[in-house]
C-alpha cells in the first residue's frame, strides 16, 4: 500500500473517481473516506495473515524477490515482466503461469489505473549553453522515433533477438543486457503494448496476455491527480506525507483504530491549507476538461 498497486486498488474502492467536500473543493485521492475503506479492507487481509507481516519494511526488491521465488501470491507490476518473472519461478515451482487479475472492489469499481502515457521528466541546467541545449533536445527527438524504442526494448538483430513468426524475441545475451537501463536512456516513442509484450516470450505467449487485458484500457480510470495541480498542494503535502503512511501501516497492523485513522484524515482534511489545496485542484480539473 502507498506504493506499487496503490492506485489499482483505490480505483476498485473508488477513491479515484473525483470526489468533493462541501466547498466544492477536489479532495486528494488519498485523504477520500474511499481511500479509507480500502486501509480498512487491508487491515482485515493483514489480520487474516494475507498480507505479509513486513509489508511496511519490505523494500521493492525483497517483495520482488519474494514473488519471483514463489513465496508471494501477488505482485503489482508490468506485465512485461511476466514471462521472466515465470521462468525465475519455474525454478522452485513446475509450470507456473501468472494470471493477470481483472479485480472489482466493494461496488463494481474496476481496480484497474492506467497511466498517462508520461513519467518523469528531464532538467537542463539554464547554465547550459544554448547550442548544447539544442543538441540534447535533438537527441531526445532522434530517441522518441520508432527505430530507437526498437532498440531499447530488443537491442540488435542476431545478437540481443532474433525474429520469429514476425516478432522479436530476446536470446540469452539480450535478456542479460535488454533491462529497465536500456529503456531509460532517453525518452521513447508510444507504443500501446510496450508495458504488455514480453521480449522473451512467444507471439503466442504475447498475443494471449493482450487478450487477457485488452478491455483495461476501457474499463480502467486514470487518477485525476495525474494531471491536476495545485500549488500549495505541493507546498503543504510534503509537510505530512511520512506522518500520514506511518498512520496507515498503524492502522492495518492495529496498533489504532480505523476510528482514530477517521479522525486523523479528517484533521487533514480541515486544515486552511488543505482545503485551499483542494479549491486549487478542483479548478484544475475543470480547466482539464475544458469546464
Amino acid at each position: 500500500i502507498v506504493n506499487d498497486g496503490d492506485d489499482a486498488f483505490a480505483a476498485g474502492f473508488g477513491a479515484l473517481d473525483p470526489t468533493y467536500n462541501e466547498d466544492g473543493g477536489l479532495i486528494h485521492s488519498r485523504l477520500t473516506p474511499q481511500y479509507t475503506d480500502m486501509v480498512a479492507w487491508f487491515k482485515g487481509l493483514f489480520d487474516n495473515g494475507v498480507l505479509s507481516k513486513e509489508f511496511s519494511v519490505m523494500k521493492k526488491t525483497q517483495a520482488e524477490e519474494a514473488f519471483k521465488t514463489g513465496r508471494a501470491a501477488s505482485y503489482a507490476r508490468s506485465i512485461w515482466w511476466d514471462k521472466e518473472f515465470e521462468d525465475s519461478i519455474a525454478r522452485t515451482q513446475p509450470d507456473p503461469e501468472i494470471l493477470n487479475l481483472h479485480l472489482q472492489g466493494p461496488s463494481g469499481d474496476d481496480a484497474i489505473s492506467l497511466e498517462t502515457g508520461v513519467s518523469g521528466g528531464y532538467y537542463i541546467s539554464k547554465k547550459v549553453p544554448e547550442e548544447k541545449v539544442r543538441q540534447l533536445l535533438k537527441y531526445f527527438d532522434y530517441t522518441a522515433s520508432d527505430e530507437m524504442m526498437g532498440f531499447a526494448y530488443y537491442g540488435l538483430e542476431g545478437i540481443h533477438h532474433t525474429v520469429v513468426d514476425g516478432q522479436k524475441v530476446l536470446t540469452e545475451q539480450g535478456v542479460k543486457e535488454v533491462n529497465t537501463t536500456s529503456k531509460g536512456a532517453g525518452v521513447l516513442a508510444y507504443s500501446m503494448w510496450g508495458k504488455v509484450e514480453s521480449a522473451s516470450g512467444s507471439k503466442e505467449y504475447n498475443d494471449a496476455k493482450k487478450k487477457a487485458v485488452e478491455i483495461f484500457d476501457q474499463v480502467g480510470k486514470v487518477s485525476p491527480f495525474k494531471y491536476s495541480f495545485s500549488n500549495t498542494w505541493n507546498d503543504t503535502w510534503p509537510k505530512y506525507e511520512n506522518e500520514w503512511k506511518t498512520m496507515v501501516t498503524k492502522a492495518i497492523v492495529g496498533q489504532i483504530t480505523m476510528d482514530d485513522y477517521r479522525a486523523y484524515v479528517d484533521k487533514l482534511n480541515n486544515l486552511p491549507e488543505i482545503k485551499q489545496a483542494y479549491q486549487e485542484f478542483a479548478e484544475s480539473y475543470k480547466a482539464f476538461n475544458g469546464e
